[in-house]
């Protein structure tokens, strides 16, 4: 992977920038990795989640939510696909302040035995504040750097060894509304989930949430989670893991209600990016990826499970 280069210029109210990098893969699977926007919250690391809206052919209405600082900030998103090109062009339809308005494109091309990626942005700020306009240069220059320093390092991943990906599914039998609201209340887990010890829970704006939180089973060491929660009513809440055990890379989740055939299921979906080093270091570095990502599928289902039995139990005796 080569270092991110960058050029900025202005042009009235507007400035340009162009951020761009030498990966060690081929075009195409670069390009797969910006078009799927739901693999983006394990790749880049301020992105919690990103989703769908709309999809029209080439044309997509996206809603992505990424940390600032100690911040999350949400906007929606339009973006065209040119496959043939390889390239994508985005415009932000609600910009966060003090943005104005937010328009860019990504640019993937062979180059030599690699790929280059170029990340290019347009943008103006909120009355054209001058302060405002190098405040914005900065973060884009900041993020930019971030993200294509993230894509060139997940393009050399082997899904298959490195990225845990997995549902498990419990029952309900309470109203969806007495579940959802158990699953949403963390700050009540402690007295609810025997593996959790301790939960500090700060909601900055209606539904986004910060849950530091202490786990252990038996008399093992409690270890300590820090996770942005993304509450959407009625039935779901997203998650991403800021500080998680060293052998992950990154982890992601979600709790989804969901009503088939006549019966109220819980989903709890885990997606999880083994550090390689770190995850053979565990096993005390006599063991394989393979029992790694056992080990977690285990670990990790287990007390999603529990949770959820436990949620079935509380929203049951609600009825």
């Amino acid at each position: 992977m080569g270092a991110v280069t960058a050029t900025v210029r202005g042009e009235g109210p507007w400035r340009t920038s162009v951020h761009a990098v030498a990966v060690d893969a081929d075009p195409d699977t670069v390009f797969g990795l910006l078009s799927d926007v739901r693999r983006w919250p394990w790749i880049f690391g301020p992105t919690v989640h990103a989703d769908y809206l709309e999809r029209d052919g080439a044309t997509e209405r996206l809603r992505i939510w990424a940390t600032a600082g100690e911040r999350v900030r949400g906007w929606t998103s339009v973006r065209t696909r040119d496959t043939a090109r390889r390239r994508i062009s985005f415009q932000q339809s609600r910009p966060p302040a003090p943005v104005a308005a937010m328009t860019g494109e990504w640019r993937v091309a062979p180059s030599g035995p690699g790929t280059r990626v170029e990340l290019r942005h347009e943008f103006r700020a909120v009355a054209d504040s001058p302060a405002d306009l190098d405040r914005i240069t900065e973060a884009v220059d900041r993020n930019s750097t971030a993200e294509l320093g993230a894509l060139a390092a997940a393009a050399g991943i082997d899904p298959d060894e490195l990225l845990v990906d997995f549902t498990d599914t419990v029952e309900l039998p309470g109203p969806a509304a007495a579940a959802y609201a158990l699953l949403r209340d963390a700050g009540a887990w402690p007295a609810l989930l025997p593996h959790v010890r301790r939960v500090r829970l700060r909601e900055e704006d209606e539904g986004v949430q910060w849950l530091e939180m202490d786990t252990a089973h038996g008399d093992e060491a409690p270890h300590t989670t820090v996770s942005v929660r993304l509450c959407l009513p009625p039935d779901l809440i997203v998650y991403k893991q800021l500080t998680r055990p060293a052998f992950m890379a990154a982890h992601t989740g979600s709790w989804r209600l969901a009503r088939e055939g006549g019966r109220l299921l819980a989903h709890a979906r885990h997606t999880v990016l083994l550090d390689r080093a770190a995850a053979l270091a565990a096993l005390g570095g006599a063991g394989s990826l393979a029992q790694a990502r056992a080990r977690v599928r285990a670990a990790l289902g287990g007390n999603s499970r529990a949770t959820l039995e436990r949620i079935a139990q509380a929203a049951g005796s609600a009825v």
